[in-house]
């Protein structure tokens, strides 16, 4: 059986976060830096007619620096989540992974399986091309705006390099540094834990959660489960289901649906900003109090009090603890 000493993973994660974040954000503020410079050096020598063009040709420099610097620290945080799973399991020092009809051993990120190495690059790629994108919309939104408002270069310059901080210091960054630190750290364990050499090892796997917010979380917590349950991955936190009310709209990949209307089969937007095919539905009347939760954007909606809300911390917070000082994380946060 797994050794019975509860992994910090979430002390891990939070760790990885951190500097995940600081990468992204000492990166794109380089990005950034420079291409505002080259839009206020392309104003100076722009004439009334042609000032309009100075953000034209001005693409981002230094985003394969970026890319391999972020690629780097995915492998890291990866491969050491593969080897806190390995001391969770006492003996098991040498365990290898088969590639290739090729025995490896775990001593370095670029001898893993392949599944490792496409999941790593395939995230860094797609959450690099996505903040690029994101910085490039608020930088060229910003100048025009600050170029139908005022000639002043500096004053243009100084409002491009507001809006890129807002953007690099916001919520897009912060709460993508911790899903993108989760997940690393949660797909190497779930690669690691389901290879035939480590399950011969284990008898069987517990439900962990150190904050359970919910009801369900709360009764799974240390719930054991045995290798043949097919129970065994299908309980992933947050668990908050049965948490919204009839008529509350869900984005899927069709359009926006009424929550009553969801099917097994459909395919949803979650938290991280993926879609993910729903496998069961489960629903009940049930007399129970609940919260309108009105935000700064106008939106509102109604929800039960133990439902759980991502806030800016990256924490989930029970709406019934919530106070008017909690940012909640919306999905525009992290898309645009």
């Amino acid at each position: 059986m797994a050794n019975k000493k509860k992994p910090k993973i979430k002390a891990y994660i939070t760790e990885a976060a951190l500097a995940l974040r600081e990468i992204m954000q000492r990166n794109l503020s380089a990005i950034a830096g420079n291409m505002i410079e080259r839009i206020r050096r392309n104003l100076s020598n722009s004439t009334d007619a042609t000032r309009i063009n100075a953000i034209k040709g001005v693409d981002p420099v230094g985003i394969a620096d970026y890319k391999a610097e972020l690629l780097t620290a995915l492998s890291v945080i990866t491969f050491d989540a593969i080897q806190n799973a390995k001391k969770e399991i006492p003996g098991m020092k040498n365990i290898k992974f088969c590639e290739h009809g090729k025995m490896l051993r775990l001593a370095e990120f670029d001898k893993l399986n392949g599944k490792l190495q496409n999941f790593v690059k395939s995230q860094n790629g797609l959450v690099i091309e996505t903040q690029i994108g994101d910085l490039e919309k608020a930088i060229f939104f910003q100048f025009t705006h600050s170029y139908d408002t005022t000639d002043d270069i500096a004053l243009i310059a100084a409002d491009l390099e507001g809006a890129a901080e807002e953007y690099i210091t916001g919520n897009a960054i912060g709460a993508g540094s911790s899903i993108l630190a989760s997940k690393a750290v949660n797909t190497a364990r779930d690669e690691f834990f389901t290879q035939e050499e480590i399950q011969d090892q284990v008898d069987c796997f517990q439900f962990i959660n150190a904050d359970p917010v919910t009801e369900i979380c709360q009764d799974l917590n240390g719930t054991y489960f045995d290798l043949s349950d097919p129970e065994n991955r299908r309980y992933v936190p947050p668990l908050h289901w049965n948490a919204v009310l009839e008529n509350t709209m869900i984005t899927g990949k069709s359009g926006e649906k009424k929550i009553q209307d969801i099917i097994i089969g459909d395919f949803v937007l979650t938290h991280k900003n993926q879609y993910k095919k729903v496998s069961e539905i489960m629903s009940k009347i049930e007399d129970k109090e609940y919260f309108e939760i009105v935000l700064e954007n106008g939106k509102s909606m109604n929800i039960t009090g133990e439902h759980p809300v991502l806030t800016k911390d990256a924490d989930w917070v029970r709406v019934d603890e919530l106070t008017l000082n909690d940012d909640i994380i919306c999905f525009e946060d992290i898309n645009d």
